[in-house]
């Protein structure tokens, strides 16, 4: 299981990465192009469209103050991906998340996942998929492995 935004936040990088508002090229900030994945306690997951990363952070961190009804939190790019910060390290067996902005676990995800539910059709070649956001991980940029401890 990746870290919890609870988690992530005990990190001064990690932390730094999230209040820094995000540029995303302008021709890629028309409509809704970010977005929250939200876990319930119960696993139960719920998502929210915005139109600036300011919103979405203001609505995490609603989320993230209110531990009884959300346990965990991803503000996700959806247009975008963004590398991780030069100093971030992250936990063996995970990944960057381009989209999600963090350490994640790609596997092989069904089409129960939350993110893939609406999904017309799941391929079958290079299946892993981000817990939060269900890219594939074939779609994301590679990065050093020096930022793994």
């Amino acid at each position: 299981m990746p870290p919890t935004i609870h988690a992530l936040l005990e990190d001064p990088v990690i932390r730094a990465l999230y209040r820094s508002v995000p540029r995303l090229p302008e021709p890629l900030t028309w409509g809704d192009p970010w977005m929250i994945w939200a876990r319930t306690p119960t696993g139960q997951w719920g998502k929210k469209m915005f139109p600036t990363y300011a919103a979405a952070w203001g609505r995490a961190i609603e989320c993230i103050k209110d531990p009884e009804r959300f346990d965990d939190v991803a503000v996700v790019s959806r247009r975008y991906f963004f590398p991780p910060p030069a100093l971030a390290t992250w936990a063996r067996g995970q990944d960057w998340c381009s989209r999600c902005r963090r350490p994640s676990e790609f596997r092989l995800r069904d089409e129960s996942h939350h993110a893939l539910r609406t999904a017309p059709a799941l391929t079958e070649d290079e299946p892993f998929r981000c817990y939060y956001c269900g890219i594939r991980r074939a779609a994301m940029p590679e990065y050093e492995p020096a930022r793994i401890y």
